[in-house]
């Protein structure tokens, strides 16, 4: 998700890398001129976000001038108790650069690490997520599906 503006986001995750660019030249009025990045949704205006979880690296790229928000599962929060029961994979790598400099790891880290064994295993989805057997396929050592989807390994 780009943009989630009070928004709800309910059992659901993200696997892949997300990357940011950020270069208008010269600026557009009345535009930020900052990146968002988050592994799950890049900015949460006000939104909700609850039993989900993000694995992919994140990053962002902005001219030097400018800022980036950065974070493993969302980039930018509005909303400190909007986020609930939320995970990131804890050897994910989430970095911005301005210009041709790397300025920070990260800006945001929310979402409780997790390591990939715990976010693949029936008992997080099951227990700690409280996901519905009858909506997902759940298999022990993989992603879950939705039910006749497929398996993501």
């Amino acid at each position: 998700v780009g943009y989630n503006d009070r928004g709800t986001i309910t059992n659901c995750y993200a696997t892949g890398d997300v990357q940011a660019t950020y270069s208008l030249s010269p600026p557009v009025p009345n535009v930020s001129p900052d990146a968002y990045a988050g592994g799950l949704v890049g900015y949460n205006d006000r939104g909700t976000i609850t039993n989900c979880y993000a694995t992919g690296d994140v990053s962002a790229t902005v001219s030097q001038k400018y800022y980036a928000y950065v974070g493993g599962l969302v980039g930018y929060n509005n909303d400190q108790d909007a986020i609930q029961n939320c995970y990131r994979y804890s050897n994910q790598i989430f970095s911005w650069r301005a210009g041709l400099t790397t300025v920070e790891r990260a800006t945001n880290a929310l979402g409780t690490a997790k390591d990939l064994e715990t976010l693949k295993s029936l008992s997080f989805h099951a227990s700690m997520l409280g996901w519905d057997s009858t909506v997902w396929n759940i298999v022990e050592g993989e992603f879950p599906t939705l039910k006749n989807v497929g398996v993501i390994r």
